[in-house]
C-alpha cells in the first residue's frame, strides 16, 4: 500500500471539518449598508438596511424577530461574548463579529469603510433625523406648556357658561328655603290657633 501524500491528508482532514455557515451577507447597495439574512421559519432571505450611527443591537435584533415571529437572534464577538443591546452598530461593525439565529452561527466580517458621495447623503440624511429628534425633544415643553394654555381657556369658557346656571340654582334654592320657612311658621301658627281654641273651650 503506498502511503497518502500529505497534502491529500491535511486536504481530508479540512474537508471532514464542518464548514462555517454561510448565507448572511453584509455589503454596501445604493449608499446604504444592507444586511442579508435568511429567516429560519420563513424559509426566505430578507433584506434590512442598517443605520449604524442611530440603530443599536437591540434595535436589529427586534427588526429581526418583527420579520419572523419564531427567530431567536443574538449577536457575539468572535471570541464568543454575548454583545450589549445599547451597543451601536457603527461600534460593532468596527470589528468582525457573530450572528446566531436559532442556535445557527453565521460568521460576518465588518465592512469596508466606503465614503462616497452617496454615503455623505445618508449621513445628512441621518443627521437631520438627528437634529428633528431633539428639536422635538427640546420643544416637548413647549409643547405641554401649549397644551396647558388651551385646557386652562377651555375651562374658563367653561366656568363662564355655568355662570347663570348658577345664580339660577342659588335663586331657585333661596326661594325652596323662603317657602320652606313660610310653611313651617304657618303651620306652628295654626297649631297655636287650633292649641289656643282648643284651651278657651276646655
Amino acid at each position: 500500500v503506498q502511503p497518502r501524500h500529505p497534502s491529500l491528508i491535511s486536504a481530508a482532514l479540512f474537508s471532514s471539518s464542518p464548514p462555517p455557515s454561510s448565507g448572511v451577507s453584509l455589503k454596501h447597495q445604493h449608499g446604504r449598508l444592507v444586511l442579508e439574512v435568511p429567516l429560519p421559519s420563513r424559509n426566505e432571505k430578507c433584506l434590512f438596511f442598517l443605520r449604524p450611527m442611530l440603530m443599536t443591537v437591540g434595535d436589529l435584533i427586534a427588526d429581526l424577530q418583527r420579520e419572523d415571529s419564531g427567530a431567536t437572534a443574538s449577536l457575539l464577538s468572535t471570541d464568543g461574548q454575548r454583545v450589549a443591546n445599547m451597543t451601536l452598530l457603527d461600534t460593532l461593525l468596527e470589528k468582525d463579529f457573530q450572528l446566531v439565529i436559532n442556535n445557527e452561527v453565521y460568521r460576518i466580517s465588518a465592512p469596508e469603510k466606503v465614503v462616497t458621495s452617496s454615503e455623505h447623503a445618508r449621513n445628512l440624511e441621518d443627521m437631520k433625523h438627528v437634529v428633528h429628534l431633539l428639536h422635538t425633544a427640546l420643544h416637548l415643553p413647549e409643547h405641554q406648556l401649549l397644551q396647558e394654555r388651551q385646557l386652562l381657556e377651555r375651562m374658563d369658557t367653561i366656568k363662564q357658561e355655568l355662570s347663570p346656571l348658577e345664580k339660577m340654582k342659588d335663586q331657585l334654592s333661596r326661594t325652596a328655603e323662603f317657602q320652606t320657612s313660610r310653611a313651617l311658621w304657618t303651620g306652628m301658627a295654626l297649631l297655636s290657633v287650633q292649641g289656643g281654641a282648643l284651651g278657651w273651650l276646655t
